[in-house]
C-alpha cells in the first residue's frame, strides 16, 4: 500500500503502510474498526527499473486500503493496549495464587513483576500519547530532521545506510555465499563473523523505515514543504532503493499480525550471490502495543509448533503462530516459508555454474521485537528442514537486542536442535549493547544454570534467552560471551573478519571505519536508567560493532559470568 503526497513541484512520493488494524501483538479479545470518517484510497506501488526521476510508479488497484489516522484514534489504541496488558499481567498474578499456592516465591515474583512493569508501561503510555499530539510530533520531526527523511529510530545517526565500506560488504557477501560445509565453526570452537554482523545490523535498521502512517492531515500539510518532502518518502520503495545500493533486491513478505511489524527478504538475482537475508522489523518507538508486548512476561505452550518445547513468550509465539489465522488460512510462518521457496527458485533460475547446485543460504536477522519473531521462525525452521525444502539451507542468525523468549526446558530443546550436525554446527548470535533495556531489562534467571534448576518452571523470573550472547563493551577491547548460552562454558568463541586493514590512526588492527555517536546521544547513554533505553538504538549497536576488533589466532572471548553481570549493573546504575 502507499500513502501519496505531492510537493510544491508536483512530484509524487509514497509511504508504504498496512491495512488499518490494531497494533496489538497481544491479540486482545476486542476488535477495533477504522473511524467512519476515515478517508480511503486504494493504491499499490510498483518500482520501475529505469526510474530516471527517482520516484516510484503507481497504479490504482483494489489490493489494499489506507485509512486516515487521527491522534484520537491512536490514543484509543494505546489505552486499549494498556488495559489489556493490565488484564493479562494482573490476571496471571491472581491466578498464581491458586495455581502455585504451595510455592510462595512464584506468587511473590508474579506480583512484583506486575507492579514494576505496570508502572514502567504507564510512563511509556503517557509518553506515547504525548508524542502523538500534532505539536509535539512536529517538534520531534524538526529535531530528528535529516536529508534522507529517515524515521526517528535511524535519525540518531543518518549516515547508517551510507557508512558501510565496500570492503566490509564484499567480505560479508563472499562468506554468506559459501556452502555450509565451509563454515569455520565447530562444536568446540564457534566463530562470530564481524563482517556479516555489520551488514545484518544495517539491514535490521533499514527495516525500521517501513512504518504505518501517523495521520494524513499532518503529512499532507507538510508534503508541500522542503522539510516535509523527505519524511513522506518512507516506504517499501525507499527500502528497495537503499537495498539496491547494497547490491540487493527487497521483498516485503508479511506483517506478522501487526500494523507495523513486518518481515522482509533481501537477496540478489545477479547470479553471483547465493544467499537470502530474512529480516524482521523491531519495535516502533511510538507503537505502545509493541512496547507492551516487549515488556509482557506471559507463558504459552510452544509444543504445538515446536517439538519438545515447554513454555515460550506468548506474545512472540502467537505473532508467528497465531491462534486465529488470517483470511488466507495461513500463519505468518507459512507465508514466510512460501516466499523463501519462491525467491530461492527465482535465484537458482538466474544462477550459473557450481552455485546452481548448492542450496540457497538463508541468514536471519532482526533488532528488538524483530529478534523475537526471528527466534520463533528460526526455531521451527531448524526443527523442520523439510518446511524450506532441499533448495534452501538455514544458516546462522545474528540478532540485536534480543528479549527473553522461552523457559529453560525450551532452551534445552533449542540447543539440542542446534547441535544436530556436530561437524558444522549453526550459530544463533544475540548481540547486546552493554545494558540495553530490552535485552537485559526483564527477569532472566533462567539464563543461569543455578537459578533455572531451583526456580519453578511457572515463575515469571524463569524466562531465558535463546542463542549465544556477545556482549559489547564500550572501549577498544574484546567483547565477552555468556551467560544464557548456546554452548557450554569454556567453549572457544572467536571474532573474525576477512577485511585486511593495517593498524593506523590509533585504531586496533582489524577495526574498519569506526564511527562516533553524536555528542548528545553519547551523553544520553550515560544517564542512569534512561541510558539503557538509549543504548537500545541501532546507532549504538553500530557504534560498538564498528569499534569491535577481531580476536587473534590464539585468542578467545572471555566468559561473562553472573558475578561480572552484578558488578556491571552496580557500575552502570551508580
Amino acid at each position: 500500500m502507499a500513502f501519496l503526497c505531492a510537493n510544491s513541484s508536483g512530484r509524487i512520493y509514497t509511504r508504504a503502510i498496512s491495512c488499518w488494524r490494531p497494533s496489538l501483538s497481544l491479540q486482545p479479545p476486542f476488535h477495533l474498526t477504522a473511524p467512519s470518517s476515515a478517508r480511503c484510497t486504494r493504491t499499490t506501488m510498483l518500482a520501475s527499473e529505469d526510474q530516471k526521476d527517482d520516484k516510484p510508479q503507481l497504479k490504482t488497484t483494489d489490493a489494499s486500503t489506507i485509512f486516515e489516522y487521527t491522534p484520537a484514534t491512536r490514543r484509543r489504541e494505546d489505552l486499549l493496549a494498556y488495559a489489556y496488558f493490565l488484564y493479562e499481567t494482573w490476571g496471571s498474578s491472581v491466578w498464581a495464587i491458586f495455581s502455585s499456592w504451595t510455592d510462595p516465591s512464584v506468587i511473590l515474583v508474579s506480583f512484583t513483576f506486575s507492579f514494576v512493569t505496570s508502572f514502567l508501561l504507564l510512563i511509556v503510555l503517557l509518553a506515547s500519547i504525548a508524542i502523538k499530539t500534532p505539536t509535539l510530533r512536529d517538534l520531534i520531526d524538526r529535531v530528528c530532521e535529516n536529508d534522507d527523511g529517515l524515521t526517528v529510530v535511524n535519525s540518531a545517526y543518518p549516515q547508517i545506510f551510507s557508512w558501510m565500506p565496500e570492503s566490509v560488504r564484499k567480505a560479508a557477501y563472499d562468506t554468506m555465499n559459501k556452502p555450509q560445509f565451509e563454515s569455520p565453526s565447530r562444536m568446540c570452537r564457534r566463530v562470530f563473523d564481524l563482517d556479516i554482523a555489520k551488514v545484518l545490523l544495517v539491514i535490521s535498521a533499514l527495516m525500521y523505515e517501513r512504518q504505518k502512517p501517523r495521520w494524513s492531515g499532518v503529512m499532507l500539510r507538510r508534503a508541500g514543504t522542503a522539510r516535509g518532502r523527505g519524511n513522506v518518502k518512507v516506504s517499501d520503495w525507499y527500502i528497495g532503493k537503499i537495498a539496491k545500493k547494497l547490491g540487493l533486491n527487497y521483498r516485503a513478505i508479511t506483517e506478522m499480525n501487526s500494523g507495523s511489524t513486518i518481515c522482509g527478504a533481501f537477496y540478489s538475482t545477479s547470479g553471483s550471490d547465493n544467499f537470502i537475508i530474512l529480516a524482521f522489523k523491531g519495535t516502533q518507538p511510538d507503537e505502545f502495543g509493541e512496547w507492551a508486548t516487549d515488556f509482557s512476561c506471559n507463558w504459552a505452550m510452544g509444543s504445538e509448533y515446536l517439538r519438545g518445547y515447554g513454555s515460550v513468550h506468548r506474545g512472540f509465539y502467537q505473532a508467528m503462530f497465531p491462534e486465529r489465522v488470517s483470511a488466507s488460512g495461513r500463519t505468518p510462518y507459512e507465508v514466510i516459508r512460501g516466499a523463501l521457496k519462491d525467491i530461492a527458485t527465482e535465484m537458482r533460475n538466474g544462477t550459473q555454474g557450481s552455485q546452481a547446485q548448492d542450496p540457497v543460504n538463508v541468514f536471519v536477522t532482526g533488532h528488538s521485537l524483530g529478534t523475537a519473531s526471528a527466534t520463533m521462525f528460526y526455531a521451527r525452521a531448524l526443527q523442520r528442514p523439510e518446511d524450506l525444502g532441499a533448495d534452501i539451507n538455514l544458516r546462522d542468525a545474528y540478532l540485536f537486542a534480543t528479549p527473553i523468549t522461552a523457559s529453560p526446558q525450551s532452551r534445552a530443546a533449542f540447543n539440542n536442535d542446534m547441535q544436530r550436525d556436530p561437524d558444522r554446527p549453526r550459530n544463533m548470535w544475540r548481540i547486546t549493547n552493554k545494558r540495553d533495556a530490552v535485552a537485559t531489562g526483564l527477569p532472566d534467571l533462567g539464563d543461569l544454570a543455578l537459578h533455572s534448576q531451583n526456580v519453578s518452571e511457572r515463575s515469571q523470573a524463569n524466562f531465558c534467552h535463546l542463542g549465544q550472547e556477545i556482549k559489547m563493551r564500550d572501549y577498544y577491547n574484546l567483547s565477552v560471551t555468556g551467560p544464557g548460552t548456546l554452548v557450554p562454558k569454556g567453549t572457544a568463541v572467536q571474532i573474525v573478519s576477512n577485511v585486511k586493514q593495517s593498524n593506523k590512526d590509533g585504531f586496533p588492527t582489524g577495526v574498519v571505519n569506526p564511527i562516533e555517536l553524536p555528542p548528545l546521544l553519547k551523553m544520553a547513554e550515560n544517564i542512569p536508567m534512561i541510558g539503557r533505553f538509549v543504548q537500545h538504538a541501532p546507532a549504538g549497536y553500530l557504534h560498538l560493532l564498528s569499534h569491535m576488533r577481531p580476536t587473534d589466532a590464539d585468542e578467545t572471548l572471555p566468559w561473562y559470568g553472573a558475578a561480572d553481570a552484578i558488578k556491571e549493573i552496580v557500575k552502570v546504575e551508580s
